[in-house]
């Protein structure tokens, strides 16, 4: 561990911090030193910076991809797809586009299964 990281990790033990708050700390730090991401170790909420979400339309594999805690999107059909590619697309509760002139739907789309009403997917 190096001057900086063990620094910091005495001022977290002396000031009270939680041994969870401390054990996180040393565990990030020693990761760093090792080239290793913290996204493994500390969780997705922890590592925020580290993980990346799909755009919406972006293709996909899987849901956990479109962040669906974040955005409510899910990795599935969207809705009016002329293919069965799975893209990040709305579910429950997610913004979608609305309506143009014509009464189509409009960027982001809403998944099989649910409808833009007003700019918020629902279940169809």
């Amino acid at each position: 561990m190096d001057g900086p990281s063990f620094d910091k990790l005495a001022r977290l033990a002396a000031s009270g911090a939680s041994r969870r708050g401390v054990l996180k700390s040393a565990i990030a730090s020693a990761l760093a030193i090792a080239g290793s991401g913290t996204a493994s170790v500390l969780g997705a909420e922890e590592a925020g910076a580290a993980r990346r979400c799909k755009r919406a339309g972006a293709l996909c594999t899987s849901t956990r991809q479109c962040c669906p805690r974040e955005t409510k999107r899910l990795c599935r059909v969207q809705r009016n797809a002329g293919n069965s590619d799975t893209t990040c697309c709305g579910g429950a509760g997610a913004t979608c586009g609305g309506k143009n002139g014509d009464g189509d739907d409009r960027a982001p789309f809403c998944c099989v299964g649910f409808e833009c009403r007003g700019q918020t997917c629902r279940k169809a």
